[in-house]
């Protein structure tokens, strides 16, 4: 879960929420004008979410370059 805070709380606490999310991996969501801008994170979750992400286009990949093999085979029987 993470903590909400405005960029103004955000800006006036911004060592400690940093120390926080060092020490215990506390995530903080910063909210400027009621809409969600950013968010302060430990360098362990941005690297999963980096792996996330890098597996979920490695997979759209595969799916394409599947689909791809297939409509050719689909095409060659065609034109065969």
């Amino acid at each position: 879960m993470y903590k909400t805070l405005t960029a103004l709380q955000f800006r006036s606490q911004f060592s400690e929420c940093l120390t926080q999310t060092w020490r215990t991996g506390d995530r903080f969501l910063i909210v400027r004008h009621g809409r969600d801008v950013a968010a302060l994170v430990s360098v362990e979750d941005m690297d999963l979410l980096e792996d996330v992400e890098g597996k979920s286009l490695s997979y759209k990949r595969f799916q394409i370059e599947e689909a791809q093999r297939r409509w050719e085979a689909l095409k060659a029987g065609l034109d065969g």
